[in-house]
């Protein structure tokens, strides 16, 4: 049963992660050339940073402010040649998350070392779920510029699960 369980999740977070894949790395590929990819509403969308004066992230972080650029380049990341780029480390936690999440469960007493174990996972990868939203909302900005987060279906769900998990670890702790 234990199995099962680590396989559907492992099935659902790789699935959920990886439709989008090829377009993500085609994305990608177009912000490294600094060129229009077709995006999800059909304008040509654009990933590399503009000069609009208007695209300003966060009403904080122009296109050439120093922090933008740092988490554009980062969730554009990939080493060419390789499967290696932000987006598939982010799928990596997502698949570990989830075989943590399939291996616990309300039989498991809270001072066991697998309870510990999957209790760091599960911070983990917490942390580096929050550090990708806060980049991308960074780089893409979060409502009203050209490419913002929010814009993108997927991004919204990921903002809905991020948001939830961090109120579920840190919002209702007891402790």
């Amino acid at each position: 049963c234990m199995s099962l369980c680590v396989l559907v999740a492992c099935v659902c977070a790789a699935s959920a992660a990886g439709d989008d894949l090829a377009s993500l790395r085609e994305r990608n590929k177009a912000i490294r050339e600094g060129r229009a990819a077709g995006g999800e509403n059909g304008e040509g969308d654009n990933d590399s940073l503009s000069d609009d004066p208007d695209d300003v992230s966060l009403m904080l972080f122009t296109p050439a402010h120093p922090l933008r650029r740092a988490a554009h380049a980062l969730v554009a990341f990939r080493i060419e040649g390789t499967a290696f780029s932000f987006d598939n480390l982010v799928i990596v936690f997502i698949i570990a998350s989830s075989v943590a999440m399939a291996y616990d469960s309300c039989d498991l007493g809270p001072d066991t070392e697998l309870a510990q174990r999957l209790a760091q996972i599960d911070q983990v990868a917490m942390v580096v779920f929050v550090s990708e939203l806060l980049a991308k909302v960074v780089a893409y900005g979060l409502i009203a510029t050209p490419h913002a987060y929010l814009k993108d279906s997927w991004n919204r769900l990921d903002c809905f699960i991020v948001g939830a998990s961090v109120y579920h670890m840190y919002g209702t702790s007891s402790s």
